[in-house]
């Protein structure tokens, strides 16, 4: 669960934050498999911490992009599980807030 969570932060931090001077989404059109590029002084940072019972992890990315709107537009869909949970756009289905467990 938390490498999941660690991969869906960070993939986040490196296509979706990124955004040029209009505020357009540099990334987010390309597959997760592509490799991209940022400048030194936009390096992610990825934190972990423990108590030795508990793990927790932060992502951080200077870009500032995420919206309030954005967030609760996903937990809206999660909270749905409607028909429309996978997003057909180009970049990724729109599923990472989304943990199904079997």
């Amino acid at each position: 669960l938390l490498c999941n969570a660690c991969d869906e932060m960070l993939t986040n931090a490196l296509y979706n934050a990124p955004v040029d001077a209009a505020g357009a989404p540099r990334f987010a059109h390309l597959s997760r498999t592509q490799p991209v590029t940022l400048a030194e002084d936009e390096a992610v940072v990825v934190t972990l911490c423990s108590d030795g019972k508990e793990m927790g992890i932060s992502v951080s990315d200077p870009f500032g992009s995420l919206k309030v709107g954005t967030i609760t537009q996903y937990l809206a869909k999660c909270l749905r599980r409607g028909s429309d949970l996978v997003d057909e756009k180009e970049g990724g289905a729109g599923l990472g807030l989304l943990q199904q467990r079997g």
